[in-house]
Protein backbone atom coordinates (compact mmCIF):
# COMPACT_ATOMS: atom_id res chain seq x y z
CA UNK A 1 0.00 0.00 0.00
CA UNK A 2 3.03 2.33 0.90
CA UNK A 3 4.18 1.70 -2.61
CA UNK A 4 1.50 2.14 -4.21
CA UNK A 5 0.61 5.97 -2.57
CA UNK A 6 4.44 6.92 -2.83
CA UNK A 7 3.85 6.17 -6.91
CA UNK A 8 0.76 8.91 -6.73
CA UNK A 9 0.77 11.91 -8.89
CA UNK A 10 -1.04 14.47 -6.70
CA UNK A 11 -3.56 17.03 -8.63
CA UNK A 12 -2.58 19.95 -10.90
CA UNK A 13 -2.00 22.84 -8.59
CA UNK A 14 -1.31 20.94 -5.09
CA UNK A 15 1.49 18.27 -6.30
CA UNK A 16 4.15 17.78 -9.10
CA UNK A 17 2.46 19.74 -11.88
CA UNK A 18 -0.06 22.95 -11.84
CA UNK A 19 -1.78 24.11 -14.99
CA UNK A 20 -1.82 27.97 -17.06
CA UNK A 21 -4.07 28.92 -20.01
CA UNK A 22 -1.70 29.46 -22.61
CA UNK A 23 -4.22 31.82 -24.08
CA UNK A 24 -4.49 34.12 -21.08
CA UNK A 25 -0.47 34.46 -21.23
CA UNK A 26 -0.53 35.20 -24.99
CA UNK A 27 -2.86 38.04 -24.60
CA UNK A 28 -0.98 39.09 -21.80
CA UNK A 29 2.18 39.45 -23.73
CA UNK A 30 0.15 41.04 -27.24
CA UNK A 31 -1.69 43.92 -24.63
CA UNK A 32 2.22 44.66 -23.59
CA UNK A 33 2.32 43.51 -20.12
CA UNK A 34 5.84 42.54 -20.16
CA UNK A 35 8.10 39.88 -18.74
CA UNK A 36 7.68 41.35 -14.96
CA UNK A 37 3.58 40.74 -15.17
CA UNK A 38 4.40 37.23 -17.22
CA UNK A 39 6.48 35.72 -14.41
CA UNK A 40 4.25 37.34 -11.46
CA UNK A 41 1.36 35.43 -13.16
CA UNK A 42 3.18 32.15 -13.80
CA UNK A 43 3.97 32.32 -9.89
CA UNK A 44 0.26 33.18 -9.26
CA UNK A 45 -0.94 29.83 -11.24
CA UNK A 46 1.88 27.38 -9.04
CA UNK A 47 0.19 28.42 -6.15
CA UNK A 48 -3.45 28.17 -7.15
CA UNK A 49 -5.64 25.20 -6.37
CA UNK A 50 -9.03 24.17 -8.06
CA UNK A 51 -12.03 26.41 -6.95
CA UNK A 52 -15.74 26.12 -5.94
CA UNK A 53 -17.71 25.10 -9.09
CA UNK A 54 -19.70 28.05 -9.08
CA UNK A 55 -16.57 30.55 -9.28
CA UNK A 56 -15.39 28.59 -12.87
CA UNK A 57 -11.85 29.40 -11.78
CA UNK A 58 -8.88 28.75 -9.63
CA UNK A 59 -8.19 30.19 -6.54
CA UNK A 60 -4.24 31.25 -5.93
CA UNK A 61 -2.44 32.54 -2.32
CA UNK A 62 0.41 33.42 -3.82
CA UNK A 63 1.22 36.92 -2.25
CA UNK A 64 3.62 39.86 -3.11
CA UNK A 65 6.75 38.00 -0.56
CA UNK A 66 6.36 34.74 -2.44
CA UNK A 67 6.36 36.00 -5.68
CA UNK A 68 10.03 38.05 -4.97
CA UNK A 69 11.13 34.81 -3.50
CA UNK A 70 10.72 32.91 -6.66
CA UNK A 71 11.18 35.81 -9.38
CA UNK A 72 13.63 37.99 -8.30
CA UNK A 73 11.09 41.12 -8.79
CA UNK A 74 11.11 43.81 -6.99
CA UNK A 75 8.22 43.89 -4.32
CA UNK A 76 7.37 47.74 -6.05
CA UNK A 77 7.23 46.25 -9.15
CA UNK A 78 5.60 43.12 -8.19
CA UNK A 79 2.42 45.32 -6.29
CA UNK A 80 2.42 47.01 -10.21
CA UNK A 81 2.37 43.57 -12.02
CA UNK A 82 -0.51 42.81 -9.90
CA UNK A 83 -2.53 45.87 -10.24
CA UNK A 84 -1.96 45.25 -13.84
CA UNK A 85 -3.30 41.98 -14.13
CA UNK A 86 -6.35 42.66 -12.06
CA UNK A 87 -7.06 45.82 -14.71
CA UNK A 88 -6.13 48.99 -13.21
CA UNK A 89 -6.44 51.48 -16.19
CA UNK A 90 -3.13 53.53 -14.31
CA UNK A 91 -1.52 50.52 -15.33
CA UNK A 92 -2.81 48.60 -17.82
CA UNK A 93 -3.08 51.68 -20.36
CA UNK A 94 -3.31 49.30 -23.02
CA UNK A 95 -5.30 51.70 -25.28
CA UNK A 96 -7.92 48.42 -25.71
CA UNK A 97 -10.33 47.39 -23.66
CA UNK A 98 -9.30 47.05 -20.11
CA UNK A 99 -9.20 43.38 -19.43
CA UNK A 100 -8.66 41.90 -15.42
CA UNK A 101 -6.49 38.71 -15.53
CA UNK A 102 -7.15 37.93 -11.63
CA UNK A 103 -9.52 39.15 -9.26
CA UNK A 104 -8.33 39.77 -5.38
CA UNK A 105 -10.97 37.89 -3.58
CA UNK A 106 -11.38 36.89 1.07
CA UNK A 107 -12.78 34.43 2.44
CA UNK A 108 -15.26 34.95 5.05
CA UNK A 109 -13.34 34.78 8.58
CA UNK A 110 -10.05 34.43 6.92
CA UNK A 111 -7.11 36.42 8.02
CA UNK A 112 -6.86 39.67 5.44
CA UNK A 113 -2.74 39.41 6.18
CA UNK A 114 -3.30 36.05 3.05
CA UNK A 115 -3.47 37.03 -0.65
CA UNK A 116 -5.98 35.29 -2.80
CA UNK A 117 -6.82 35.67 -5.92
CA UNK A 118 -9.09 34.62 -8.63
CA UNK A 119 -7.60 33.44 -11.95
CA UNK A 120 -10.22 34.33 -14.53
CA UNK A 121 -11.27 31.80 -17.00
CA UNK A 122 -12.14 32.00 -20.24
CA UNK A 123 -14.19 29.08 -22.06
CA UNK A 124 -11.85 29.30 -25.17
CA UNK A 125 -8.84 27.95 -22.54
CA UNK A 126 -5.42 26.58 -23.95
CA UNK A 127 -4.71 25.05 -20.90
CA UNK A 128 -0.84 23.41 -21.07
CA UNK A 129 0.56 21.53 -17.72
CA UNK A 130 3.82 23.23 -15.87
CA UNK A 131 6.08 21.27 -13.35
CA UNK A 132 6.16 22.71 -10.06
CA UNK A 133 10.21 22.59 -10.62
CA UNK A 134 10.19 25.81 -13.38
CA UNK A 135 8.98 27.92 -10.14
CA UNK A 136 10.07 26.02 -7.07
CA UNK A 137 13.48 24.29 -8.18
CA UNK A 138 15.40 21.76 -6.45
CA UNK A 139 15.00 24.02 -3.10
CA UNK A 140 18.89 24.18 -3.00
CA UNK A 141 18.93 28.01 -2.68
CA UNK A 142 17.38 31.08 -3.77
CA UNK A 143 19.90 32.06 -6.19
CA UNK A 144 19.56 28.65 -8.05
CA UNK A 145 15.82 28.64 -8.41
CA UNK A 146 15.21 28.43 -12.18
CA UNK A 147 12.78 31.50 -12.75
CA UNK A 148 15.47 33.85 -10.96
CA UNK A 149 18.31 32.06 -13.00
CA UNK A 150 16.56 32.92 -16.48
CA UNK A 151 15.72 36.62 -15.56
CA UNK A 152 19.33 36.78 -14.13
CA UNK A 153 21.18 35.05 -17.11
CA UNK A 154 18.61 36.29 -19.88
CA UNK A 155 21.45 38.56 -21.40
CA UNK A 156 21.18 41.10 -24.43
CA UNK A 157 18.35 40.13 -27.47
CA UNK A 158 19.78 42.11 -30.03
CA UNK A 159 19.40 45.77 -29.32
CA UNK A 160 16.24 45.37 -26.74
CA UNK A 161 17.86 44.76 -23.90
CA UNK A 162 17.31 42.38 -20.75
CA UNK A 163 13.58 43.06 -20.71
CA UNK A 164 12.82 41.81 -23.95
CA UNK A 165 15.23 38.68 -23.26
CA UNK A 166 13.44 37.40 -20.61
CA UNK A 167 10.38 38.12 -22.17
CA UNK A 168 11.14 35.56 -25.70
CA UNK A 169 12.75 33.27 -23.49
CA UNK A 170 9.64 32.53 -20.67
CA UNK A 171 7.20 32.79 -23.68
CA UNK A 172 9.54 30.09 -25.60
CA UNK A 173 9.73 27.88 -22.49
CA UNK A 174 5.48 27.74 -21.83
CA UNK A 175 4.58 26.91 -25.16
CA UNK A 176 7.21 23.99 -25.50
CA UNK A 177 5.83 22.17 -22.85
CA UNK A 178 2.24 22.63 -24.98
CA UNK A 179 4.38 20.76 -27.83
CA UNK A 180 6.12 18.10 -25.80
CA UNK A 181 5.93 14.51 -27.35
CA UNK A 182 7.09 11.93 -24.67
CA UNK A 183 7.20 9.31 -26.94
CA UNK A 184 8.89 8.30 -29.16
CA UNK A 185 11.70 10.18 -29.11
CA UNK A 186 10.67 12.85 -25.97
CA UNK A 187 11.36 16.19 -27.26
CA UNK A 188 9.62 19.00 -28.27
CA UNK A 189 7.49 19.04 -31.71
CA UNK A 190 8.15 21.74 -34.38
CA UNK A 191 11.72 22.19 -33.45
CA UNK A 192 14.61 20.04 -34.62
CA UNK A 193 18.06 19.55 -35.98
CA UNK A 194 18.82 17.05 -39.15
CA UNK A 195 21.82 15.46 -40.21
CA UNK A 196 23.89 13.32 -43.03
CA UNK A 197 24.37 10.03 -43.01
CA UNK A 198 27.62 7.62 -45.13
CA UNK A 199 27.96 4.35 -44.29
CA UNK A 200 31.18 3.13 -42.33
CA UNK A 201 33.09 0.88 -45.02
CA UNK A 202 33.99 -2.10 -44.16
CA UNK A 203 32.06 -3.15 -41.36
CA UNK A 204 29.68 -6.05 -42.35
CA UNK A 205 25.98 -5.59 -41.96
CA UNK A 206 24.38 -8.71 -39.60
CA UNK A 207 20.50 -8.86 -39.44
CA UNK A 208 19.91 -6.19 -41.26
CA UNK A 209 21.75 -3.28 -39.09
CA UNK A 210 24.67 -1.21 -40.11
CA UNK A 211 27.18 1.17 -38.68
CA UNK A 212 26.86 4.85 -39.80
CA UNK A 213 28.52 8.32 -39.17
CA UNK A 214 26.73 11.57 -39.34
CA UNK A 215 27.43 15.13 -39.50
CA UNK A 216 25.25 18.17 -38.64
CA UNK A 217 23.38 20.13 -41.02
CA UNK A 218 20.55 22.25 -39.61
CA UNK A 219 18.08 23.15 -37.66
CA UNK A 220 14.36 22.91 -38.53
CA UNK A 221 11.65 25.19 -37.35
CA UNK A 222 7.82 25.16 -37.54
CA UNK A 223 6.97 28.63 -39.06
CA UNK A 224 3.28 28.39 -36.90
CA UNK A 225 4.96 27.53 -34.16
CA UNK A 226 6.92 30.28 -34.42
CA UNK A 227 3.57 32.93 -35.38
CA UNK A 228 2.24 31.20 -32.02
CA UNK A 229 4.96 31.63 -29.50
CA UNK A 230 5.69 35.27 -30.71
CA UNK A 231 2.08 36.66 -31.83
CA UNK A 232 3.28 39.95 -30.19
CA UNK A 233 6.05 40.26 -32.40
CA UNK A 234 5.07 41.73 -35.93
CA UNK A 235 7.97 41.14 -37.67
CA UNK A 236 8.13 37.74 -39.01
CA UNK A 237 12.33 38.37 -39.29
CA UNK A 238 12.13 39.08 -35.25
CA UNK A 239 10.16 36.36 -34.24
CA UNK A 240 13.34 33.93 -36.28
CA UNK A 241 15.33 36.26 -34.63
CA UNK A 242 13.71 35.07 -31.20
CA UNK A 243 13.11 31.97 -31.14
CA UNK A 244 17.18 31.27 -31.93
CA UNK A 245 17.72 33.01 -29.13
CA UNK A 246 16.02 32.25 -26.82
CA UNK A 247 16.29 28.24 -27.76
CA UNK A 248 19.92 29.13 -27.53
CA UNK A 249 19.89 30.42 -23.60
CA UNK A 250 17.35 27.72 -22.76
CA UNK A 251 19.40 25.16 -23.48
CA UNK A 252 22.81 27.23 -21.58
CA UNK A 253 20.49 27.88 -18.69
CA UNK A 254 19.62 23.50 -18.89
CA UNK A 255 16.09 24.16 -18.97
CA UNK A 256 16.15 22.20 -22.49
CA UNK A 257 18.74 19.62 -23.74
CA UNK A 258 19.83 18.64 -26.93
CA UNK A 259 19.64 14.57 -27.62
CA UNK A 260 20.59 12.96 -30.84
CA UNK A 261 18.21 10.21 -31.18
CA UNK A 262 18.17 7.67 -33.52
CA UNK A 263 15.02 6.84 -35.42
CA UNK A 264 13.67 4.53 -38.97
CA UNK A 265 11.92 7.03 -41.06
CA UNK A 266 12.17 10.78 -41.41
CA UNK A 267 12.71 13.90 -38.88
CA UNK A 268 8.91 15.19 -37.57
CA UNK A 269 6.85 12.12 -39.76
CA UNK A 270 4.26 10.56 -37.93
CA UNK A 271 4.90 7.20 -39.22
CA UNK A 272 8.85 7.54 -38.10
CA UNK A 273 9.92 5.14 -35.08
CA UNK A 274 11.92 6.27 -32.55
CA UNK A 275 14.81 3.15 -31.69
CA UNK A 276 17.17 4.93 -29.20
CA UNK A 277 18.88 7.86 -27.88
CA UNK A 278 22.09 8.44 -28.77
CA UNK A 279 23.94 10.74 -26.85
CA UNK A 280 22.91 13.96 -24.88
CA UNK A 281 24.62 17.19 -25.58
CA UNK A 282 26.32 19.71 -23.32
CA UNK A 283 24.40 18.55 -20.37
CA UNK A 284 26.66 16.14 -17.86
CA UNK A 285 23.58 15.77 -15.43
CA UNK A 286 21.01 15.01 -18.19
CA UNK A 287 23.51 12.92 -19.93
CA UNK A 288 23.65 10.11 -16.38
CA UNK A 289 19.88 10.47 -15.92
CA UNK A 290 19.07 9.74 -19.57
CA UNK A 291 20.03 6.43 -21.17
CA UNK A 292 22.05 6.64 -24.21
CA UNK A 293 24.11 4.21 -26.12
CA UNK A 294 27.31 6.32 -27.64
CA UNK A 295 29.87 4.61 -25.76
CA UNK A 296 28.53 1.37 -26.41
CA UNK A 297 28.72 2.06 -30.27
CA UNK A 298 32.00 3.73 -30.17
CA UNK A 299 32.98 0.73 -28.30
CA UNK A 300 31.80 -2.17 -31.13
CA UNK A 301 33.15 -0.11 -33.82
CA UNK A 302 36.57 0.41 -31.98
CA UNK A 303 37.28 -3.29 -31.41
CA UNK A 304 36.53 -3.95 -35.02
CA UNK A 305 40.19 -2.91 -35.99
CA UNK A 306 39.99 0.46 -37.69
CA UNK A 307 42.96 2.56 -37.64
CA UNK A 308 44.63 5.72 -39.17
CA UNK A 309 42.18 7.82 -41.49
CA UNK A 310 39.20 5.39 -40.72
CA UNK A 311 39.76 6.11 -37.27
CA UNK A 312 38.22 9.25 -37.45
CA UNK A 313 34.73 7.79 -38.61
CA UNK A 314 34.96 5.41 -35.79
CA UNK A 315 35.13 7.66 -32.60
CA UNK A 316 32.43 11.32 -32.64
CA UNK A 317 33.83 14.43 -31.81
CA UNK A 318 32.03 14.55 -28.57
CA UNK A 319 32.93 17.63 -27.09
CA UNK A 320 33.42 19.45 -30.29
CA UNK A 321 30.54 22.66 -31.04
CA UNK A 322 30.30 20.34 -34.59
CA UNK A 323 31.04 16.90 -33.70
CA UNK A 324 30.68 14.11 -36.64
CA UNK A 325 28.99 10.80 -34.57
CA UNK A 326 28.15 7.01 -34.93
CA UNK A 327 25.25 4.70 -34.80
CA UNK A 328 24.09 1.74 -35.98
CA UNK A 329 20.85 0.93 -37.32
CA UNK A 330 18.69 -0.57 -40.17
CA UNK A 331 19.31 0.94 -43.63
CA UNK A 332 16.75 3.55 -43.79
CA UNK A 333 17.81 5.11 -40.00
CA UNK A 334 18.78 8.17 -39.20
CA UNK A 335 20.08 10.73 -37.05
CA UNK A 336 18.14 13.62 -35.33
CA UNK A 337 18.65 16.02 -33.06
CA UNK A 338 15.16 16.04 -30.55
CA UNK A 339 14.88 18.74 -28.00
CA UNK A 340 13.85 17.51 -24.20
CA UNK A 341 12.88 19.65 -21.55
CA UNK A 342 14.45 19.31 -18.79
CA UNK A 343 12.26 19.67 -16.37
CA UNK A 344 9.61 17.15 -16.85
CA UNK A 345 5.72 17.00 -15.90
CA UNK A 346 5.93 13.97 -14.27
CA UNK A 347 2.10 12.39 -14.74
CA UNK A 348 1.15 8.88 -14.74
CA UNK A 349 1.03 8.91 -18.62
CA UNK A 350 4.78 10.24 -18.83
CA UNK A 351 6.48 8.20 -16.09
CA UNK A 352 5.20 5.04 -17.62
CA UNK A 353 6.34 6.68 -21.28
CA UNK A 354 9.92 7.49 -19.51
CA UNK A 355 10.20 3.54 -18.88
CA UNK A 356 9.60 2.55 -21.88
CA UNK A 357 11.91 4.71 -23.24
CA UNK A 358 14.38 3.42 -20.84
CA UNK A 359 13.70 0.27 -21.79
CA UNK A 360 14.42 0.49 -25.44
CA UNK A 361 17.18 1.48 -25.01
CA UNK A 362 18.40 -1.13 -23.12
CA UNK A 363 17.01 -3.44 -25.65
CA UNK A 364 19.33 -1.73 -28.29
CA UNK A 365 22.29 -2.36 -26.00
CA UNK A 366 22.26 -5.61 -26.83
CA UNK A 367 21.79 -5.36 -30.38
CA UNK A 368 24.79 -2.97 -30.71
CA UNK A 369 26.58 -5.58 -28.53
CA UNK A 370 25.62 -8.73 -30.49
CA UNK A 371 26.23 -6.75 -33.55
CA UNK A 372 29.74 -6.28 -31.98
CA UNK A 373 30.14 -9.79 -31.52
CA UNK A 374 29.40 -10.78 -35.00
CA UNK A 375 32.47 -7.95 -36.48
CA UNK A 376 34.95 -10.18 -33.95
CA UNK A 377 34.04 -13.62 -35.48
Amino acid sequence: MDNEKSNKVKKAGVGEYFRVDLSQVDEIALHGGGEKVIFTYLVIARFATAGKKENKGQISTAGVNVINERTGIKKSEIKQALAWLQGDDDVQNTGIEIRNYITEINKDNESRNRDRWQIAHYKKADIVYLPNLIVDGYRTGKKLLPLIKLRNRAGFFKDSGILEARLHIIMLLMHLYKVQELMPAGGVQNYYKVWSKNKVDGLAEDNGLEAWYADELETIYDEHFIRDVYSYISDTEKQLEAIQYSMKKLVQLHFVHEAIIVIEGQPAQNNSEFLYTLYIKNDEYRRKMDPSLSNVVIAEIKVAGFSGSELKYAIPFLNGSAGVYNFIGPGDSQLASSFRLSYATRTHESIEQYAAVAKQCEEWRTHIEDLGEFWRE
